[in-house]
């Protein structure tokens, strides 16, 4: 958790986001979840 808020301070339109109830493979556990931050990172591209 840690390194992942120092990436996370590098960007100040960076976002941290959490899967609960998911294992290491989000996209398996939760897909909804991988394609709506996909969907975000998409978004914040082509802004």
């Amino acid at each position: 958790a840690a390194g992942q808020r120092k990436w996370l301070a590098i960007s100040s339109a960076g976002k941290l986001s959490t899967a609960a109830r998911s294992g290491h493979y989000i996209y398996e556990d939760q897909p909804d979840a991988a394609v709506k931050a996909i969907q975000r990172v998409t978004e914040q591209a082509c802004a």
